[in-house]
C-alpha cells in the first residue's frame, strides 16, 4: 500500500545521472551490440519522475492507459520511459492507468544516461505503485530487456559493468570527491559513435587492471572517446581545456558529449568551473558528488 503526505497517489522519484569513468569495448556481437567493460559512477544531478497511477474509475481504461508528459515533445512511444511502463505493465498482467511526468535536469544525447535512468525509475516507481511487487531478478530481467543502462541505476553508487550492462558489481563508495561537468552545446549520437569506433578499431581484448585514480591527473580511458571526437571534431576544445584543469582525474563519459574532472577539493573544483565558463562560454557546467544509488524515493512512503 502506498501512503502519502496528500493521500493523493503520488510518487515523486529523483532520476540520477551517471558518469563512465572508464569504458573498453572488449567485442561486437553479431546483433550489432556491444560487450562492455565499465566503471561507473552515479552522481546527484537528476530528473525528477512524478508516478500517479488513476485513483477513480473516471480516469480508468478498458485497457492499459500511459500518460507520458517529458518536456521535450518526443513522441509517446518512442519516449524509453513509455516502453518501460508498457513492460512492467504487461509483466503485472495490470490494466492499470498511469500518468508519467518526466522533468528533466539532465542534459540529453551527453552520455550521462538521462534516459535511461528516467526508465529505471519508472520500472521501480510503477512496480512499487502496483502489486504484486516482481522480484528483483524480474526487475533486472525487464530493465536489460529495454536497454544497456538500464540495469545499472538499479544499483547505482560505483559499479564495474560488463556484459551488455546487465552484469552489476557494485564497489566501495566515493565520497569526498567533487565532480565537475562540462557539457557542449550539441549532442553526440550514441548509434554513429560505436559504428566510427568499428571502423576505426580492432576490437580490444579486456584489459581492466587499475585503479582510475592510480596516478593524479591522468586521463581516463575510454574507447569510444577517438570516434566521437573524429564524428565530432567540435569536442576537442572541450576536452583539451578540461586536460589542463589539474583534476585528480579527467575524461569523456559515455559515447560523449560531456566531460568531465573529479577533484577531492570542493574549492578547486569551483575555481575550475570559473575557469570553463571563461573559456568555453557556451558550455554548461554543473558541480556534482557522488552517490550510493542509482535513484531516490522523495515522496511517498511504502507499507
Amino acid at each position: 500500500m502506498l501512503i502519502t503526505e496528500e493521500q493523493d497517489g503520488l510518487l515523486t522519484i529523483d532520476a540520477y545521472a551517471k558518469l563512465n569513468f572508464t569504458l573498453r569495448v572488449i567485442k561486437r556481437y553479431a546483433d550489432g551490440y556491444h560487450e562492455l567493460e565499465s566503471l561507473v559512477q552515479t552522481i546527484d544531478l537528476a530528473d525528477t519522475i512524478e508516478l500517479r497511477v488513476a485513483q477513480s474509475p473516471n480516469e480508468r481504461s478498458s485497457g492499459p492507459l500511459i500518460e507520458i508528459n517529458n518536456e521535450f515533445a518526443v513522441p509517446q512511444h518512442n519516449d524509453l520511459a513509455y516502453k518501460v511502463a508498457q513492460a512492467v505493465l504487461a509483466a503485472k498482467e495490470s490494466d492499470a492507468a498511469v500518468k508519467i511526468n518526466i522533468k528533466k535536469r539532465i542534459p540529453i544525447g551527453a552520455g550521462l544516461g538521462g534516459g535511461s535512468s528516467d526508465g529505471a525509475a519508472v520500472l521501480l516507481g510503477i512496480d512499487r505503485l502496483i502489486g504484486p511487487r516482481l522480484t528483483s531478478d524480474e526487475l533486472l530481467a525487464i530493465a536489460a530487456g529495454l536497454g544497456s543502462d538500464l540495469p545499472l541505476f538499479l544499483f547505482g553508487g560505483l559499479m564495474l559493468i560488463r556484459g551488455r550492462g546487465e552484469k552489476v558489481t557494485r564497489l566501495p563508495p566515493l565520497f569526498a570527491q567533487t565532480i565537475l561537468l562540462v557539457v557542449p552545446p550539441f549532442s553526440c549520437d550514441t548509434t554513429r559513435v560505436y559504428q566510427r569506433y568499428d571502423e576505426q578499431t580492432a576490437i580490444k581484448s579486456s584489459l581492466f587492471d587499475r585503479s582510475p585514480y592510480a596516478t593524479p591527473g591522468r586521463g581516463s580511458h575510454n574507447d569510444l572517446e577517438t570516434a566521437a571526437l573524429n564524428l565530432y571534431p567540435q569536442l576537442a576544445p572541450y576536452r583539451e581545456t578540461v586536460a589542463k584543469l589539474g583534476s585528480d582525474l579527467y575524461g569523456m563519459s559515455g559515447s560523449g558529449a560531456t566531460f568531465y574532472a573529479v577533484f577531492s577539493s570542493c574549492r578547486q573544483a569551483k575555481r575550475a568551473a570559473e575557469q570553463v565558463k571563461d573559456d568555453l562560454p557556451r558550455a554548461m557546467t554543473f558541480l556534482c558528488r557522488p552517490v550510493v544509488t542509482g535513484l531516490k524515493f522523495t515522496r511517498g512512503v511504502l507499507l
